[in-house]
């Protein structure tokens, strides 16, 4: 099942939870959809969801931030961030 929507902002998790979690000898941490070490250059970033895929068992987020390059799974996504951002984006339509 899929947390986000096209069109969710969400927030990619920080440098240090990259930099402290388990990595394989090339630099990748395992979580559904290798979250490799060239996306740490993305770590901390606010995005915007494009497009959703489903792979296996689990949906692959495609984001503005990187051009839809690489596939993004909700394990890689600042769950209390993100939360934050979409209860504020629907606080503001309740106001119009």
């Amino acid at each position: 099942m899929k947390k986000y929507k096209v069109g969710d902002i969400v927030y990619i998790k920080s440098l240090s939870w990259y930099q402290n979690s388990p990595k394989s000898f090339s630099g990748s941490v395992d979580v559904p959809h290798v979250f490799t070490a060239i996306m740490n250059a993305y770590c901390g970033r606010k995005a915007k969801i494009e497009e959703i895929n489903t792979h296996n068992e689990y949906a692959v987020y495609l984001l503005d931030v990187d051009d839809n390059h690489f596939g993004w799974t909700e394990q890689m996504f600042d769950e209390t961030k993100s939360r934050k951002e979409k209860l504020e984006k629907l606080s503001n339509n309740e106001r119009i």
